[in-house]
């Protein structure tokens, strides 16, 4: 995916907490504004270890806004991966 911006977003959601409809709109959304993006899905409990990977793929990908997509498990570890 290209971008127009220099920034890449990683976004998490907790997987039972939306509908596939809610997440494809959310992607098309994206992909429609030429925003790059990595997601890093499957964020089920707010576990340090799901905390370390997201920090981790943000490291990778070279990650500069976290946007957490979901519930309050969601949210915390957005925080948490941003920190």
């Amino acid at each position: 995916k290209s971008s127009r911006l220099e920034e890449r977003f990683c976004w998490l959601w907790v997987a039972a907490a939306f509908r596939k409809m809610d997440i494809t709109m959310t992607e098309e959304a994206f992909d429609e504004q030429k925003i790059d993006y990595v997601d890093f899905k499957g964020v089920t409990a707010p576990l340090l270890s799901k905390v370390r990977e997201g920090a981790a793929l943000c490291r990778t990908e070279k990650i500069r806004c976290v946007i957490g997509i979901g519930g309050g498990t969601c949210m915390d570890v957005a925080k948490a991966v941003a920190f």
